[in-house]
């Protein structure tokens, strides 16, 4: 009777083992990235259309189905981020593209791509880093107009509406603040400390900011900088 059970035991113990090795190889499996990963953004309306990556291009087409265009975008990480009327392709690393129902433009960046902000009014805000130095840089469809190189990192960003103010998000060694620079000359309007970690924020039809994340949120007046 115990040879037995120790057979028992025995292929209890081997079958176990068999799925704990089905297990790690089919979490291996998920867990591996795929080659041209979309971070986010598939679909991102582009007028009355939308655009969405194939496997070595972005796509614009029409909502019938139509390809109004194709441009070639073969990179391991990319995303779509709406700003306007249009939408911007973007790498890790890349290079962005501004896609428009007529067409699209590249917009060179001096550095490797970390992020980009879209908004309302269409520009885009661009976190980049070149040689340790890190930009922000304000580009439209004539490409880079400003940039600027904040003291601490740039968590988010956003124009307004109206193009007026970018406004940054950075964590540093002196904690979490928001900072305000005029456009198009960028000269910083205000800074306002945060007490606790943000981690986002966006421009409100009133015109305040709004920044959030961390189970908290405040807003911030545009022109004064005050915390309402």
């Amino acid at each position: 009777m115990q040879s037995k059970a120790r057979l028992r035991r025995g292929k209890t113990l081997a079958f176990c083992s068999l799925l704990l090795a089905v297990a790690a190889v089919a979490w291996f499996a998920s867990a591996r990235a795929p080659e041209n990963e979309v971070i986010s953004g598939n679909y991102t309306p582009v007028g009355n259309s939308y655009a969405l990556f194939s496997s070595e291009n972005v796509e614009v087409v029409t909502r019938e189905g139509e390809v109004l265009y194709s441009a070639g975008f073969n990179y391991p990480r990319r995303a779509l981020t709406a700003s306007g009327e249009g939408a911007a392709a973007w790498s890790e690393g890349g290079e962005i593209l501004l896609l428009g129902e007529g067409g699209y433009k590249r917009v060179r960046i001096d550095g490797a791509v970390c992020g980009v902000f879209g908004s309302d009014c269409g520009a885009l805000a661009v976190v980049s880093e070149k040689r340790g130095e890190v930009r922000v840089s304000v580009c439209t469809a004539l490409g880079e107009v400003l940039s600027i190189s904040p003291d601490a990192w740039p968590v988010a960003a956003g124009i307004d509406a109206a193009g007026r103010t970018l406004a940054l998000l950075t964590a540093g060694a002196g904690g979490f603040a928001v900072s305000a620079y005029s456009l198009p000359g960028a000269a910083e309007s205000w800074t306002v400390a945060l007490d606790s970690p943000r981690y986002d924020l966006e421009w409100t039809d009133a015109g305040t900011l709004r920044v959030f994340g961390g189970g908290e949120e405040l807003y911030i007046d545009a022109v004064t900088g005050a915390v309402e």
